[in-house]
């Protein structure tokens, strides 16, 4: 693609350092928190009600998934 970056291995170094200097140089585009800087307290309360659910939905659709694969061997089994 890049003549320059002849190896994906130099392409992936200089965007680490890239990624690296951008959160030295604008610290404060890389805090984790999307919210702290909102004054507003709802917005951490909601946040929170959105985010608490989540650990539960995904271990709940993994295990639907589980379900649904062995649910459709079995039923390939029975077939043959």
């Amino acid at each position: 693609m890049f003549s320059f970056f002849k190896s994906m291995r130099y392409f992936k170094v200089i965007l680490v350092f890239a990624i690296l200097l951008i959160s030295i140089v604008i610290p404060y585009k890389s805090w984790a928190c999307s919210v702290c800087g909102s004054n507003d307290g709802d917005v951490y309360l909601w946040f929170i009600f959105i985010l608490m659910p989540l650990p539960l939905i995904m271990i709940g659709l993994i295990v639907w998934w589980v379900y649904r694969k062995n649910k459709s061997l079995i039923h390939k089994q029975d077939e043959n």
